[in-house]
């Protein structure tokens, strides 16, 4: 029964495909048996959670990244979470979702070597030269095993083929938050700093999807 609501939650988005929130995807985790929970191992769906709400590219960027790389920027009284990426083209700093803040320090706890720290706060503070996204042993997470684990996760829920006849992949975490951004209002100028590609290249790529992320506007609603 689990197994099935994931597999409808995913199923129901209709851009890519819908990512549980941070503490759905923890509890079904939790509650995933058998061939799903090696899937669904916690070191590698807390770096999937972090490609879809970051835009962070999914090899060397996500992968290479350490908690020294991790910091909180300030602006006007408020606190946002930055993450200093070494990209494909120049370096960068992206702002984070509020939320990746919980996922991370999910993924901090479970590597044996920064137990120790006692909270979010103390391990952006402690600067650590440890990989962000490693495994329960310590070891990092590779691409070769976060790709082998996601197919087989969407094979088993019959998930890898979109609707649009593309087969998806870790990449698709990427679009998915550049569409879920467009659909939002924010410009593909702002986005290109944030995912490290020009203004160019993302108008290329996303302007024939305008009619659907602005269906209010072409339909005379607003």
């Amino acid at each position: 029964m689990l197994e099935k609501t994931f597999q409808l939650k995913m199923a129901a988005f209709g851009l890519s495909f819908l990512l549980p929130s941070f503490a759905e995807a923890a509890c079904y985790i939790e509650g995933a048996s058998g061939r799903l929970a090696n899937y669904c191992a916690l070191d590698k769906i807390q770096s999937v959670l972090f490609l879809a709400n970051t835009g962070v590219r999914h090899g060397t960027e996500a992968l290479g990244l350490c908690w020294r790389n991790i910091e909180w920027y300030e602006r006007d009284g408020e606190r946002y979470l930055a993450v200093n990426v070494d990209g494909k083209t120049n370096k960068r700093t992206a702002i984070a979702r509020d939320s990746v803040e919980n996922s991370l320090w999910r993924q901090a706890k479970l590597n044996p070597r920064i137990r120790a720290v006692s909270d979010f706060d103390g391990l952006v503070a402690a600067k650590l030269d440890e990989p962000v996204f490693t495994t329960r042993l310590s070891d990092t997470v590779t691409v070769h095993n976060l790709n082998r684990a996601f197919n087989a996760l969407l094979a088993e829920l019959d998930l890898k083929t979109g609707a649009d006849g593309r087969t998806r992949t870790l990449y698709s975490f990427r679009h998915f938050y550049a569409t879920l951004n467009l659909e939002r209002g924010v410009t593909t100028h702002a986005l290109s700093r944030q995912l490290g590609n020009s203004t160019q290249m993302l108008d290329r790529h996303y302007s024939k999807y305008s009619p659907l992320l602005n269906a209010d506007l072409h339909s005379g609603r607003k």
